[in-house]
Protein backbone atom coordinates (compact mmCIF):
# COMPACT_ATOMS: atom_id res chain seq x y z
CA UNK A 1 0.00 0.00 0.00
CA UNK A 2 0.98 4.10 -0.73
CA UNK A 3 1.47 6.25 2.36
CA UNK A 4 -0.77 9.53 1.99
CA UNK A 5 0.47 11.24 -1.20
CA UNK A 6 1.97 14.50 0.07
CA UNK A 7 1.07 16.30 -3.82
CA UNK A 8 -1.40 14.27 -5.43
CA UNK A 9 -1.96 16.61 -8.38
CA UNK A 10 1.08 18.40 -8.76
CA UNK A 11 3.05 18.34 -11.98
CA UNK A 12 6.56 18.29 -10.83
CA UNK A 13 7.28 14.84 -12.06
CA UNK A 14 4.67 12.74 -14.06
CA UNK A 15 4.05 11.41 -12.28
CA UNK A 16 5.36 12.22 -8.48
CA UNK A 17 4.88 9.34 -6.03
CA UNK A 18 5.39 9.69 -1.95
CA UNK A 19 7.07 6.15 -1.04
CA UNK A 20 7.64 7.43 2.76
CA UNK A 21 5.97 10.04 4.19
CA UNK A 22 7.03 10.41 8.32
CA UNK A 23 4.92 10.84 11.31
CA UNK A 24 4.88 14.00 11.92
CA UNK A 25 4.85 14.84 8.47
CA UNK A 26 8.00 17.04 8.88
CA UNK A 27 9.75 15.18 5.59
CA UNK A 28 9.11 13.11 3.02
CA UNK A 29 10.34 10.57 0.04
CA UNK A 30 9.12 10.97 -3.18
CA UNK A 31 9.79 9.45 -6.65
CA UNK A 32 9.61 11.20 -9.54
CA UNK A 33 9.63 9.72 -13.28
CA UNK A 34 10.39 12.53 -15.70
CA UNK A 35 8.97 12.24 -19.38
CA UNK A 36 9.43 15.81 -19.57
CA UNK A 37 12.15 18.03 -19.38
CA UNK A 38 11.64 20.96 -16.31
CA UNK A 39 13.02 23.59 -18.16
CA UNK A 40 12.44 26.08 -15.17
CA UNK A 41 15.13 27.79 -13.63
CA UNK A 42 14.02 27.64 -9.99
CA UNK A 43 15.00 27.87 -6.16
CA UNK A 44 13.34 25.38 -3.35
CA UNK A 45 11.90 26.98 -0.36
CA UNK A 46 13.04 23.43 1.15
CA UNK A 47 15.62 21.22 2.05
CA UNK A 48 17.06 17.77 1.15
CA UNK A 49 18.53 15.89 -1.85
CA UNK A 50 17.85 14.29 -4.96
CA UNK A 51 19.65 10.80 -6.56
CA UNK A 52 19.21 10.26 -9.76
CA UNK A 53 17.94 6.45 -10.47
CA UNK A 54 17.75 6.34 -14.36
CA UNK A 55 18.23 8.09 -17.12
CA UNK A 56 20.57 10.98 -17.73
CA UNK A 57 19.83 14.93 -16.95
CA UNK A 58 22.03 17.96 -17.60
CA UNK A 59 22.13 20.25 -14.34
CA UNK A 60 23.14 24.52 -14.81
CA UNK A 61 23.26 26.08 -11.15
CA UNK A 62 22.91 30.26 -11.42
CA UNK A 63 23.05 33.26 -8.90
CA UNK A 64 20.63 36.13 -8.73
CA UNK A 65 21.91 39.82 -8.07
CA UNK A 66 19.15 41.82 -6.95
CA UNK A 67 18.54 44.91 -8.31
CA UNK A 68 14.67 46.51 -7.69
CA UNK A 69 11.86 45.02 -6.56
CA UNK A 70 8.25 45.08 -8.03
CA UNK A 71 5.56 43.79 -5.63
CA UNK A 72 6.53 40.37 -4.38
CA UNK A 73 9.46 39.87 -7.31
CA UNK A 74 11.97 40.89 -8.31
CA UNK A 75 14.53 42.17 -11.58
CA UNK A 76 18.00 41.61 -11.38
CA UNK A 77 20.88 39.96 -13.28
CA UNK A 78 20.63 35.64 -13.62
CA UNK A 79 24.32 34.58 -14.02
CA UNK A 80 25.39 31.55 -14.95
CA UNK A 81 27.59 29.32 -12.71
CA UNK A 82 28.03 26.34 -14.11
CA UNK A 83 26.69 23.01 -16.37
CA UNK A 84 27.21 19.61 -15.37
CA UNK A 85 25.92 16.10 -16.50
CA UNK A 86 23.84 13.84 -14.22
CA UNK A 87 24.16 9.93 -14.66
CA UNK A 88 22.22 7.17 -12.30
CA UNK A 89 23.76 7.04 -8.95
CA UNK A 90 24.41 10.51 -8.73
CA UNK A 91 23.48 12.65 -5.92
CA UNK A 92 23.03 16.58 -5.01
CA UNK A 93 22.03 18.07 -1.75
CA UNK A 94 19.26 20.75 -2.46
CA UNK A 95 20.13 24.06 -0.65
CA UNK A 96 16.86 26.04 0.32
CA UNK A 97 16.52 29.36 -0.85
CA UNK A 98 19.19 30.99 -3.29
CA UNK A 99 21.82 28.83 -1.92
CA UNK A 100 21.05 26.49 -5.11
CA UNK A 101 19.10 28.25 -8.38
CA UNK A 102 19.19 25.66 -11.06
CA UNK A 103 17.99 24.05 -13.78
CA UNK A 104 17.75 20.14 -14.04
CA UNK A 105 16.65 19.22 -17.97
CA UNK A 106 15.94 15.74 -18.09
CA UNK A 107 17.31 14.35 -21.28
CA UNK A 108 16.07 10.92 -21.00
CA UNK A 109 12.76 9.39 -21.19
CA UNK A 110 11.82 8.22 -18.75
CA UNK A 111 14.93 9.71 -16.62
CA UNK A 112 13.54 8.56 -12.41
CA UNK A 113 14.86 11.07 -9.64
CA UNK A 114 14.86 10.29 -5.46
CA UNK A 115 14.20 12.89 -3.77
CA UNK A 116 14.31 12.87 0.26
CA UNK A 117 13.15 16.96 0.92
CA UNK A 118 11.81 18.73 4.29
CA UNK A 119 7.87 19.30 4.35
CA UNK A 120 7.87 22.18 7.09
CA UNK A 121 9.19 25.94 6.24
CA UNK A 122 10.98 27.65 9.10
CA UNK A 123 11.34 31.15 9.33
CA UNK A 124 14.41 32.11 7.20
CA UNK A 125 12.19 30.23 4.11
CA UNK A 126 11.30 32.04 0.98
CA UNK A 127 9.01 31.27 -1.31
CA UNK A 128 10.25 29.31 -4.24
CA UNK A 129 10.97 31.88 -6.78
CA UNK A 130 11.13 30.97 -10.46
CA UNK A 131 13.78 32.67 -12.56
CA UNK A 132 12.89 33.87 -16.30
CA UNK A 133 14.02 36.07 -18.78
CA UNK A 134 17.69 36.39 -17.18
CA UNK A 135 16.20 39.26 -14.89
CA UNK A 136 13.02 38.67 -13.24
CA UNK A 137 12.54 36.10 -10.17
CA UNK A 138 9.04 35.62 -9.25
CA UNK A 139 6.79 33.43 -7.47
CA UNK A 140 6.86 30.06 -8.79
CA UNK A 141 3.32 29.00 -6.76
CA UNK A 142 0.76 31.63 -8.13
CA UNK A 143 -1.55 32.91 -6.11
CA UNK A 144 -5.01 31.80 -7.16
CA UNK A 145 -6.37 35.60 -7.82
CA UNK A 146 -3.32 36.00 -9.79
CA UNK A 147 -4.08 32.72 -12.01
CA UNK A 148 -8.01 33.95 -12.27
CA UNK A 149 -6.68 37.40 -13.48
CA UNK A 150 -3.95 35.90 -15.71
CA UNK A 151 -6.97 33.46 -17.26
CA UNK A 152 -9.30 36.10 -18.13
CA UNK A 153 -6.69 38.51 -19.64
CA UNK A 154 -5.49 35.50 -21.96
CA UNK A 155 -8.81 34.99 -22.65
CA UNK A 156 -9.04 38.91 -23.73
CA UNK A 157 -6.17 38.90 -26.23
CA UNK A 158 -7.67 35.69 -27.83
CA UNK A 159 -10.51 37.40 -28.63
CA UNK A 160 -8.26 39.88 -30.28
CA UNK A 161 -8.32 43.00 -28.05
CA UNK A 162 -5.51 45.04 -26.74
CA UNK A 163 -5.38 45.57 -22.92
CA UNK A 164 -4.32 49.06 -21.31
CA UNK A 165 -2.04 49.26 -18.47
CA UNK A 166 -4.11 49.41 -15.72
CA UNK A 167 -5.72 45.97 -16.68
CA UNK A 168 -1.73 44.17 -16.71
CA UNK A 169 -0.36 46.89 -13.85
CA UNK A 170 -1.23 44.22 -11.20
CA UNK A 171 0.13 41.40 -12.60
CA UNK A 172 3.40 42.92 -13.85
CA UNK A 173 5.35 41.16 -11.05
CA UNK A 174 4.81 37.30 -12.67
CA UNK A 175 6.33 35.92 -15.55
CA UNK A 176 3.20 34.71 -17.39
CA UNK A 177 2.30 38.20 -17.79
CA UNK A 178 4.67 38.82 -19.62
CA UNK A 179 4.94 35.40 -21.70
CA UNK A 180 0.99 36.08 -22.30
CA UNK A 181 1.70 39.38 -23.59
CA UNK A 182 4.42 38.32 -25.72
CA UNK A 183 2.27 35.40 -27.18
CA UNK A 184 -0.09 38.06 -28.98
CA UNK A 185 0.65 40.57 -31.67
CA UNK A 186 -1.46 43.61 -30.58
CA UNK A 187 0.24 43.30 -27.43
CA UNK A 188 3.79 44.48 -29.08
CA UNK A 189 3.44 47.88 -28.17
CA UNK A 190 2.46 47.80 -24.88
CA UNK A 191 4.81 45.18 -23.91
CA UNK A 192 7.48 47.67 -25.11
CA UNK A 193 6.44 50.47 -23.24
CA UNK A 194 6.61 47.81 -20.05
CA UNK A 195 9.82 46.80 -20.40
CA UNK A 196 11.41 50.53 -21.35
CA UNK A 197 9.60 51.39 -18.22
CA UNK A 198 9.97 48.71 -15.45
CA UNK A 199 13.67 47.51 -16.66
CA UNK A 200 14.52 47.65 -20.07
CA UNK A 201 14.82 47.10 -23.75
CA UNK A 202 17.14 43.96 -23.51
CA UNK A 203 14.13 42.07 -21.80
CA UNK A 204 12.30 41.46 -25.20
CA UNK A 205 15.55 40.02 -26.67
CA UNK A 206 16.10 37.91 -23.57
CA UNK A 207 12.50 36.73 -23.74
CA UNK A 208 12.26 35.58 -27.27
CA UNK A 209 15.69 33.66 -26.55
CA UNK A 210 14.40 31.97 -23.74
CA UNK A 211 11.12 30.97 -25.91
CA UNK A 212 13.59 29.93 -28.59
CA UNK A 213 15.37 28.04 -26.49
CA UNK A 214 12.41 25.96 -25.28
CA UNK A 215 10.88 25.45 -28.34
CA UNK A 216 13.69 24.00 -29.93
CA UNK A 217 14.60 21.92 -27.14
CA UNK A 218 10.87 20.73 -27.46
CA UNK A 219 11.27 19.42 -30.58
CA UNK A 220 14.89 17.54 -30.21
CA UNK A 221 14.00 13.93 -30.23
CA UNK A 222 17.19 12.60 -29.92
CA UNK A 223 19.63 12.59 -26.71
CA UNK A 224 22.69 13.64 -28.11
CA UNK A 225 21.13 16.77 -29.56
CA UNK A 226 19.80 17.80 -26.95
CA UNK A 227 22.93 17.94 -25.10
CA UNK A 228 24.70 19.54 -27.49
CA UNK A 229 22.14 22.17 -27.86
CA UNK A 230 21.46 23.04 -24.50
CA UNK A 231 25.33 23.13 -24.33
CA UNK A 232 25.43 25.55 -26.60
CA UNK A 233 22.28 27.48 -25.56
CA UNK A 234 24.51 27.69 -21.75
CA UNK A 235 28.21 27.99 -22.51
CA UNK A 236 28.02 29.80 -25.76
CA UNK A 237 31.66 30.41 -27.44
CA UNK A 238 33.22 27.75 -24.78
CA UNK A 239 30.57 25.05 -25.70
CA UNK A 240 32.34 23.05 -27.51
CA UNK A 241 35.13 22.89 -24.94
CA UNK A 242 32.42 21.33 -22.79
CA UNK A 243 31.39 18.54 -25.15
CA UNK A 244 34.60 17.66 -25.97
CA UNK A 245 35.57 17.81 -21.94
CA UNK A 246 32.33 15.57 -20.46
CA UNK A 247 31.43 13.65 -23.59
CA UNK A 248 34.73 13.52 -25.49
CA UNK A 249 33.30 14.86 -29.03
CA UNK A 250 35.51 17.05 -31.40
CA UNK A 251 34.87 20.76 -32.16
CA UNK A 252 33.94 19.73 -35.57
CA UNK A 253 31.46 16.79 -34.81
CA UNK A 254 29.58 19.11 -32.12
CA UNK A 255 29.25 22.28 -35.11
CA UNK A 256 27.99 19.96 -37.73
CA UNK A 257 25.77 17.15 -35.64
CA UNK A 258 23.44 20.39 -34.14
CA UNK A 259 23.62 22.38 -37.38
CA UNK A 260 21.78 19.03 -38.99
CA UNK A 261 19.48 18.62 -36.10
CA UNK A 262 18.52 22.60 -36.31
CA UNK A 263 18.29 22.35 -40.37
CA UNK A 264 16.12 19.51 -39.77
CA UNK A 265 13.46 21.63 -38.18
CA UNK A 266 11.25 23.15 -41.49
CA UNK A 267 10.57 26.81 -39.85
CA UNK A 268 14.61 27.56 -38.45
CA UNK A 269 14.92 29.55 -42.06
CA UNK A 270 17.81 31.81 -43.09
CA UNK A 271 16.29 34.43 -40.91
CA UNK A 272 15.73 32.57 -37.54
CA UNK A 273 19.61 31.82 -37.63
CA UNK A 274 20.64 35.46 -37.64
CA UNK A 275 18.55 36.37 -34.90
CA UNK A 276 20.83 36.82 -31.45
CA UNK A 277 21.04 33.15 -29.97
CA UNK A 278 21.17 31.20 -33.21
CA UNK A 279 23.60 33.38 -35.10
CA UNK A 280 26.41 32.13 -32.67
CA UNK A 281 26.36 28.86 -34.21
CA UNK A 282 25.89 29.75 -38.01
CA UNK A 283 27.77 32.74 -38.54
CA UNK A 284 30.05 33.15 -35.53
CA UNK A 285 32.44 35.32 -37.24
CA UNK A 286 29.58 38.42 -37.14
CA UNK A 287 28.18 36.83 -33.46
CA UNK A 288 29.33 40.28 -32.03
CA UNK A 289 28.03 42.72 -34.46
CA UNK A 290 24.46 43.99 -34.03
CA UNK A 291 21.28 42.55 -35.57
Amino acid sequence: TYPPQVSPYSKFGDPPVTLYLSEDKSFYLDLYIWMESQTSIHQHSFEGAFLVLQGHSLESAYEFVRKKPIGPSYWGELKKISLEPLNAGNLRQIYPNSRLIHRVLHISKPTVSLVLRTNIPNENTEIQYNYDFGQLASNGHIPGDVVAKLRALSWYLRTGNTPTFEMVESLLPYAELWVTLSNHKQSAVILKKLSFLHCDLDLLEDMNKQKLFIAILNLLTIDEEKILFTAFEFNGSEWTSWMKKNYQMSPEDCQDKLKNALNAISWIDENAKKTTFLKDLFYPESASQPI
